[in-house]
């Protein structure tokens, strides 16, 4: 698998605007990944919805890095 290492905040609203899957790697060495199902409309935090349907809420200042999948 080839991951495209981007801008988080610009990711993060591609993500949500255009569906596209996203791996959020989070400063505290976890990772997570999905769509971005619902973002504040700063996008400073946001809901990931993933392929088995579950849902992550992260922060924005929780992000390390983000990749697209």
């Amino acid at each position: 698998m080839t991951l495209t290492e981007i801008e988080n905040h610009e990711a993060i609203i591609v993500s949500h605007l255009d569906k596209k899957v996203i791996e959020v790697i989070l400063k505290d060495g976890t990772e997570t990944g999905g769509i971005v199902d619902e973002a504040n409309e700063l996008y400073t935090k946001f809901t990931l919805v993933n392929g088995n349907g579950e849902y992550r809420t992260v922060a924005l200042e929780e992000v390390e890095k983000v990749y697209y999948l």
